[in-house]
């Protein structure tokens, strides 16, 4: 969230200096937020009503697909495609479990 703040292309290096405080949000989005995203998007996909994943090793997560959390999925998705600099901004979420929202075999 930029909080309304937008970047542009133009503003080179934004990319290039992630701090150490938002890497580890990210990974903790990754850990949790993402494999939810990816297990309800795939839930849905097959039309069931309930989706399920392991959060943590022996943690078991169920709850009904919500259709408004796969449109986030989307929005997210399109917001990367839009990305100029991919390679980079791939490179600097590798290891926070965000990239395999943008998986080619996800997209």
């Amino acid at each position: 969230d930029l909080s309304g703040y937008s970047i542009k292309d133009e503003e080179k290096g934004w990319l290039d200096d992630i701090p150490p405080s938002l890497l580890d949000i990210l990974k903790y989005v990754g850990k949790y937020y993402v494999p939810f995203l990816l297990a309800n998007q795939a839930a849905l996909k097959r039309e069931e009503k309930q989706f399920a994943f392991e959060i943590e090793p022996g943690v078991r997560w169920e709850q009904p697909t919500f259709k408004y959390q796969s449109k986030c999925l989307d929005w997210l998705r399109e917001s990367f495609q839009a990305v100029k600099d991919k390679k980079t901004l791939l490179a600097q979420l590798k290891g926070t479990g965000i990239e395999q929202m943008f998986a080619v075999s996800q997209l």
